[in-house]
């Protein structure tokens, strides 16, 4: 993703509900290299923006985290702290 030469962004980046280690659950993973953090709000949570934070991936820009039992049509936002516009454009 960030050499700038993935085919499948849509399959890359964004929300899904995916099976982690025999878990069901919500995998985020989002492209915000001018990100100081970034969060998953939403009914999970109470929309608490420290409740979930995700994870860095090194100098990629892309951040990332799994929430185990996040079911389909769960409501849910990415909250992006320092960002100056480089944000995800498959993020709901």
């Amino acid at each position: 993703v960030s050499g700038g030469r993935h085919w499948d962004l849509g399959g890359a980046l964004g929300g899904r509900i995916i099976e982690h280690e025999g878990v069901e659950g919500l995998a985020v993973r989002v492209w915000a290299p001018s990100a100081r953090a970034v969060s998953v709000v939403g009914d999970m949570n109470g929309w608490n923006q420290r409740a979930h934070p995700l994870r860095t991936m090194g100098g990629s820009g892309v951040w990332e985290l799994f929430l185990p039992g996040v079911g389909e049509g769960e409501r849910y936002k990415l909250v992006v702290r320092g960002d100056a516009g480089g944000g995800d454009v498959y993020s709901k």
